[in-house]
């Protein structure tokens, strides 16, 4: 029996409740998540993904089993929840671990076409990076979305502008015996451009003097237009055959998709 717990009275039109019950397989782990497939097609947060595979050609739509081996468990637990409750677990939001899986869940939403979902994850992430308390900002924020995030993806320019604020804001735990010293030196040996994103942008962004100001979530929210942000990359059969739901980032220009690649690099 799919476990329910989290969904509360009102949450969604108790229609939905009578709609084919979906298993997706997730992560190396293979961790099974059941959801109602009127939750993943037919609410506010209805995925262009999700649609194509359950309700067009695919084998999805009959086997009603999405096959996910490479995203992370933890973040499609914040999204399937969110989908449910139009909430999200505390616990994922009080510490630096939980906006680790607050980023990768951000990454399943540009991978399902959920720009509501990005948008209320990246809110979230701000106020905690805004909070006093936890300031100042782990260098390794910046480092994960150098190896993982295009540099056209909103979240990657999100997290450089507030770790740009934070350098600015709170300059000496960067420094020779700062809290972030040895986290910042491996940045910047590891990427060579760090440096220079942080120090021109930095510029750009605060101006000569390096004064530093709290930028504004709003100006990173994720539009329509924008809200796709894999790499191109060649189709196979096997990744991307037309049985295969993951064909539905093939389907060409004149469906608004481009073909992505949404593995780990």
């Amino acid at each position: 029996m799919p476990p329910w717990h989290h969904f509360y009275d009102g949450a969604q039109d108790t229609d939905i409740l009578s709609t084919p019950i979906v298993t997706f397989v997730v992560g190396k782990e293979k961790r099974e998540f059941y959801a109602h497939q009127g939750i993943l097609v037919s609410t506010s947060g209805t995925s262009p993904y999700f649609k194509s595979c359950l309700e067009g050609g695919f084998k999805e739509a009959t086997t009603k089993r999405i096959e996910l081996p490479e995203d992370d468990v933890s973040g499609f637990k914040l999204l399937i929840t969110w989908l449910y409750t139009d909430q999200f677990m505390q616990k994922y939001l009080l510490n630096d671990t939980g906006a680790f899986v607050s980023m990768r869940a951000w990454t399943l939403g540009d991978k399902f076409m959920i720009p509501e979902f990005q948008d209320r994850i990246l809110y979230r992430l701000w106020t905690y990076w805004s909070n006093r308390d936890n300031m100042p900002m782990d260098p390794t924020f910046f480092q994960w979305t150098l190896e993982h995030l295009p540099l056209t993806s909103q979240l990657y320019r999100a997290v450089k502008h507030m770790f740009i604020y934070h350098i600015a804001a709170s300059h000496d735990s960067y420094k020779d015996n700062g809290k972030w010293e040895k986290e910042f030196a491996e940045l910047l040996t590891s990427h060579n451009d760090a440096m220079e994103e942080l120090f021109w942008h930095g510029m750009d962004i605060l101006g000569m003097k390096w004064k530093a100001e709290l930028p504004s979530y709003l100006d990173y929210r994720v539009t329509e237009e924008q809200h796709v942000t894999g790499r191109i990359r060649e189709v196979t059969e096997e990744w991307a055959g037309p049985t295969h739901c993951g064909y539905v980032h093939c389907l060409g220009h004149s469906l608004g998709f481009l073909c992505l690649d949404f593995t780990p690099h």
